[in-house]
């Protein structure tokens, strides 16, 4: 299951997606690890711009493992652009609570900023706040991290 997970990531990131495909249909029908599968389709179904597509395949992977932190991660991106803020908040809050971003803290950084920004537009302070002190603490090095905490902290929110 790691290999193929691995195979599908140098595929999506190769941008061979004939290839990923062929793949991942592979490992659908032969039970390799559906959840990696399905988070390598709706990535690459997402980067075609395929999104309701994408984000099918990506509430499926989210369904067969719902501690999978990047495909919520993905899952919550698309959910916002698509004009569901709530929803997204949801999935993008149990993305970071699971923290389970195996060799991906740039895409963890920026479901924390995601997250972040779409609490302080619902106005939702008090857990905008919160939320940016655990972004700060998880990546204390992060600029971003910081200004986020204390824009929110002067009352910026």
């Amino acid at each position: 299951p790691l290999a193929l997970d691995r195979w599908l990531g140098f595929l999506l990131r190769q941008k061979r997606w004939p290839e990923l495909e062929e793949h991942a249909r592979a490992g659908l029908q032969g039970g390799t690890n559906p959840q990696s599968v399905q988070y390598h389709l709706g990535a690459m179904l997402l980067v075609q711009k395929k999104v309701v597509q994408a984000q099918a395949a990506l509430e499926e992977a989210v369904r067969l493992d719902s501690r999978g932190s990047r495909s919520q991660a993905l899952l919550g991106s698309i959910l916002a652009a698509r004009g569901q803020p709530m929803r997204a908040c949801q999935v993008l809050g149990q993305a970071v609570d699971h923290g389970a971003f195996t060799n991906a803290r740039a895409q963890e950084a920026s479901t924390w900023r995601l997250l972040v920004r779409l609490l302080q537009e619902q106005q939702r302070g008090d857990e905008a706040r919160r939320r940016a002190g655990q972004w700060s603490a998880r990546f204390p090095d992060s600029p971003q991290a910081r200004a986020a905490v204390e824009r929110l902290r002067s009352g910026q929110d």
